[in-house]
């Protein structure tokens, strides 16, 4: 295993990869130097080829502009395929994550206002779109995108819009035919920052840091791949369905249900995961949060359980596993 990288690595996520075209299988997080001096949150996802495939928000030896590297699950064979410049190469920066698409490529976004295209190989790099903040367009993409049922990459911004809360948005592999689907407007839903969730069906479901009881609690929707169909499938915040501030993209469970969590409200005041079911109904928090509760694993001894949940994933016999950015015995999440 490299120095300064850790993986919470779950196998076999079929329940929610055959909704994307590839496999959400963890995240990591340094907290030192990764290699090639990258730094920062990194989402991985696994390729067709067993290989994890992963972006570092920063970094890389020769600007502080992030990168794309590969890595065996067990740690070794560790390769650097590609290095974000920024301004220098117009290129972006600051990359979200990825995902492999039906053609083998890897597709994603940048904090630095594009859409990517890459090969495993590193070779082939191509910009497909600059958002360029022109009125009605999008800014600010703070997540990865998915491919869609017809093929097309499916993403979303946190600003930018006809009313400045972001938008969803379409494009072609081949980065033409790109089409503002829905423009949040901020009241009901706006500026989402989790990856959307497409199952297959010519739906899309996502979550927004805006909207919901008094318009800054957050909410789920949902939209058609034609951009047709929006509507809030849940509004956060209220005391009858505790549960505010989404923080996690949605996993879809075995039985058409969703699941995600939150990081603010419940009992504890912070947050709650959650089950919902796709028509919008059965809301339910499944556990508060809690600080300061202590469980006991089978190892006997007691481990504070975190809050503050930055990624949630659906494994194999019903579980799900999460991840804590704070609280635990350390203060340094679970």
């Amino acid at each position: 295993m490299h120095p300064g990288i850790w993986i919470t690595w779950l196998s076999a996520l079929t329940s929610v990869t055959s909704m994307t075209a590839t496999a959400q299988t963890g995240m990591v997080y340094s907290h030192c130097a990764l290699p090639g001096d990258a730094t920062g949150a990194v989402d991985l996802c696994e390729g067709r080829d067993h290989y994890f495939y992963g972006t570092a928000e920063w970094g890389g030896s020769r600007g502080s502009c992030g990168m794309v590297f590969r890595l065996a699950k067990t740690g070794g064979d560790y390769h650097l395929i590609y290095r974000f410049q920024g301004a220098l190469a117009n290129d972006g920066g600051c990359p979200n994550g990825l995902v492999e698409g039906s053609d083998g490529y890897l597709y994603g976004t940048t904090r630095g206002n594009t859409v990517f295209k890459l090969a495993k190989s590193g070779g082939e790099f191509q910009v497909l779109h600059h958002f360029q903040a022109a009125p009605g367009e999008g800014a600010d993409p703070a997540a990865g995108v998915v491919e869609g049922r017809d093929g097309a990459l499916y993403g979303t911004t946190a600003r930018g819009g006809k009313h400045g809360f972001g938008t969803v948005f379409k494009l072609r592999r081949d980065g033409s035919g790109y089409q503002v689907l829905h423009h949040f407007e901020g009241e009901a839903a706006g500026s989402p920052r989790e990856k959307i969730l497409a199952t297959g069906d010519g739906s899309l479901y996502g979550v927004a840091e805006m909207g919901g009881v008094g318009g800054c609690e957050g909410a789920i929707w949902q939209l058609l791949e034609d951009g047709s169909g929006f509507g809030v499938l849940h509004p956060f915040g209220g005391e009858v369905m505790p549960g505010s501030q989404p923080a996690t993209a949605l996993v879809a469970g075995r039985n058409g249900e969703f699941y995600g969590a939150t990081s603010d409200g419940g009992i504890y005041s912070n947050g709650v995961i959650f089950r919902i079911y796709r028509d919008g109904k059965g809301y339910q928090a499944l556990h508060h949060f809690d600080p300061d509760g202590a469980r006991k694993p089978p190892t006997g001894a007691g481990i504070r359980e975190g809050f503050s949940p930055k990624l949630l994933v659906a494994g194999d016999g019903g579980w799900l596993f999460g991840l804590n950015s704070l609280g635990g015995n350390r203060g340094a999440g679970t």
